[in-house]
């Protein structure tokens, strides 16, 4: 439970940077918020939920059917689940504050005109 609260602060902290950053460079600040959330909110809540019903259906394949003894199972493999989907929603938005954080090319209007062609 604490590393849900402690990922979900990193979300609102991240799309918060990711905002102002993108708005200060001139890109679309709410187009790239929205996706910093997305992929928190996808990489720290959805995923792990799929990937450990995927995983319990696994369990339950392989003949385990009694649900105190599938809980027990899953315990251990969950909690990894967990830590490795929030160190990629981490990577993730790091990287998408990264992107956002860099200067966006100018266009070419310094640049001399062609030569002529003969």
């Amino acid at each position: 439970m604490l590393l849900l609260i402690f990922g979900l602060a990193v979300i609102v902290i991240a799309a918060y940077f990711v905002h102002k950053t993108a708005r200060e460079y001139g890109r679309n600040a709410t187009l790239w918020t929205l996706l910093t959330l997305g992929l928190g909110l996808g990489l720290q809540i959805v995923l792990p939920f799929i990937l450990a019903v995927v995983l319990t259906f696994i369990f339950v394949a392989g003949g385990t059917r009694n649900a105190v003894a599938l809980q027990e199972k899953m315990d251990t493999p969950a909690f990894y689940l967990d830590i490795g989907c929030l160190l990629a929603s981490f990577v993730a938005m790091w990287l998408v504050l990264r992107y956002v954080a860099r200067l966006p090319e100018d266009p070419d209007v310094n640049r001399p005109p062609p030569p002529p062609e003969f």
